[in-house]
């Protein structure tokens, strides 16, 4: 028999052998535990108006976020409560056994005056939509499959056109992956991680805009509880008018959380 065919047989075989193929994950998420992550998000803005910032000092704002998740008859609760100085916003929902959200509330935003309830009801269904550990449930992961689910994906190349107020759709792609489990500070973790781009162009009264956004992401979540450990996040955001760079930005946006009893 020749060598690559019997390669060939030995690679089919262990494809198919108990423990040989590469190790899936089905996460449960803890109802007795809860994070509390130290947050830091930083904006810095290295072009503004066409011009050079000759001195791009970063906007720095530091939080505490903090998620609970209770048993619900539906699904689950999650409570999560964000407290940066003078301000405390809390999430409310529930999320059903596939991950779906429903009965989203959102307190304590200090600009809601002038806000419709459905206008409060939609902001709160998208924000839970990105509380990570929702990410998770119902859900199997093997080395290489994606973090976000096909919807979600869609959805967030949307929303960040939305966000930046472009007259034009952004196109582009998440490709952020489950890279395995890995040892975080002496717990177990799941690692996901990859690169995230989006871009669009087009014209508005005359002049030609286009727009791109590259982001790099990392999240650990523990293998215990489900809950987040680490995530970070870096972010480059570049604006053109006629071909001339006009804006450029840069974000990050890193929690270091540690998990404690409820």
């Amino acid at each position: 028999m020749k060598r690559n065919h019997l390669a060939a047989i030995v690679a089919s075989a262990a494809a198919v052998l108990p423990g040989v193929a590469a190790a899936q994950i089905k996460p449960v998420l803890t109802t007795t535990m809860q994070r509390t992550c130290a947050t830091e998000t930083t904006a810095t803005i290295l072009m503004q108006a066409g011009t050079a910032n000759p001195d791009p000092l970063p906007f720095i704002e530091r939080q505490v976020r903090t998620l609970s998740v209770k048993p619900a008859d539906a699904g689950l609760r999650f409570h999560h409560q964000t407290r940066s100085p003078g301000a405390a916003i809390g999430l409310e929902f529930t999320a059903l056994r596939d991950g779906s959200v429903t009965g989203a509330v959102i307190t304590g935003l200090p600009e809601s005056d002038g806000v419709s309830d459905e206008q409060l009801a939609t902001f709160a269904h998208t924000a839970a939509q990105d509380i990570p550990e929702r990410l998770l449930l119902g859900r199997t992961f093997s080395v290489g499959d994606s973090y976000y689910p096909d919807d979600l994906r869609r959805d967030l190349i949307g929303r960040v056109g939305d966000s930046l107020g472009l007259p034009f759709a952004l196109t582009g792609s998440i490709d952020v992956f489950y890279r395995g489990e890995v040892d975080h500070r002496g717990r177990r973790a799941w690692l996901f991680d990859g690169a995230i781009t989006m871009a669009g162009a087009g014209e508005v009264e005359g002049v030609s805009i286009a727009a791109g956004q590259t982001m790099k992401a990392r999240v650990l979540h523990d293998a215990e509880t489900g809950l987040v450990l680490n995530y970070d996040v870096t972010m480059d955001n570049d604006l053109s008018v006629d071909g001339k760079p006009f804006t450029v930005m840069k974000m990050t946006d890193s929690w270091d959380c540690e998990i404690v009893s409820q």
